[in-house]
């Protein structure tokens, strides 16, 4: 397995975890609630998860299919990368707040004198492009706490 393969599944693994714990019905029961076995069950699942990471990492060093010279320059990549997602994060809320502001003020009184209503249709663009925006927020948000996972443990392996 090399590092694509590890980051892959790496991936997969967490995705499985949050998809099973963090995005359930159940999962927001016990988070509201503040079921203690739910965080010590969540805890120990990410412990798991990160002791597989820092196995696998130094096995690829050793088989030679990854340079224990170009882990800090991915670690750093993942962190620029961060940075980079965490603008766009903040671009698409002022263009959401923006478009928000604009729907719920100005084109009422755009539309109004001329036939008493905004179309339909110019509403349902509207808030189609913030659903999009919010999507597009939330995907953003997942691959940023992704990034910030691996870095952690590959710095913890340099």
């Amino acid at each position: 397995m090399g590092f694509k393969e590890f980051r892959k599944r790496f991936a997969e693994e967490c995705k499985a975890h949050e998809n099973s714990k963090f995005y359930t019905v159940s999962g927001l029961f016990c988070r509201l609630f503040g079921s203690e076995k739910y965080w010590s069950e969540y805890t120990e699942r990410e412990a798991s998860i990160v002791r597989y990471a820092k196995a696998w990492i130094p096995q690829l060093i050793s088989r030679n299919e990854l340079s224990a010279h170009d882990l800090p320059s991915y670690k750093i990549a993942l962190e620029n990368t961060n940075t980079s997602l965490k603008k766009r994060t903040d671009f698409i809320v002022t263009v959401t707040t923006g478009i928000s502001v604009i729907g719920l003020t100005d084109l009422n009184s755009f539309f109004i004198p001329a036939s008493g209503a905004p179309p339909k249709s110019f509403l349902a663009v509207i808030a189609l492009v913030i659903a999009l925006a919010l999507v597009e927020s939330i995907k953003v948000q997942r691959q940023v706490d992704f990034n910030e996972k691996l870095a952690r443990v590959i710095g913890d392996c340099i």
